[in-house]
């Protein structure tokens, strides 16, 4: 089941942590919760929410919260709070090469030449495991097997996640905008 809450309502003033609290207590009475949020380093502090106030410190018993946060108050907080903190280090060379080669096949019974794969695992931002499953993903729809270089090539060009991510949706318009202009824009805003 899912629930919702209006998070402009900390802006009018009304207490989100309350909110929360009381909606966690009603959903985790009908079956057990997982609230999953992401990105928590990115959130206005408004509210000390980089403290993570917004969140109860004791949530009921069958309630899992799940954050992810770059380093700072948000995981510094998760810290204090005696939760469980995993810190994720970027993905060796080794690491990235074995990714490129179980997730195209053992997924999608795909492959590359070994000097791709190489191409692949050295580039520093393949290091990430967004980044790099971004462009597997990408490279799996490709459909010009003969050109698969020079779109390796192009998406390498993408030193981070956001400017990968402007060419996935460069993609989404060649694809999908034939018969109607302005189709991406409209569905992702």
């Amino acid at each position: 089941r899912r629930f919702s809450l209006r998070l402009g309502e900390m802006a009018s003033g009304v207490d989100l942590s309350g909110h929360l609290s009381t909606a966690l207590r009603k959903a985790a009475a009908q079956s057990p919760v997982v609230l999953v949020l992401d990105g928590l380093d990115r959130l206005i502090d408004r509210g000390n929410a980089l403290d993570l106030m917004f969140l109860p410190v004791e949530p009921p018993s069958n309630v899992t919260i799940v954050v992810s946060s770059g380093p700072g108050r948000p995981a510094d907080a998760a810290r204090r709070r005696g939760w469980t903190v995993v810190e994720l280090r970027p993905f060796s060379r080794e690491a990235r090469r074995q990714f490129v080669v179980s997730y195209l096949h053992e997924r999608y019974r795909k492959s590359l030449s070994p000097l791709f794969i190489r191409q692949i695992a050295a580039a520093e931002q393949a290091s990430n495991p967004l980044h790099l499953r971004l462009l597997l993903e990408e490279l799996r729809l490709f459909g010009a097997h003969e050109l698969i270089g020079e779109q390796i090539e192009r998406l390498l060009q993408a030193g981070t996640v956001p400017d990968l991510l402007d060419r996935v949706l460069d993609r989404y318009e060649a694809d999908f905008e034939r018969a109607r202009p302005g189709l991406v824009a409209e569905t992702l805003t």
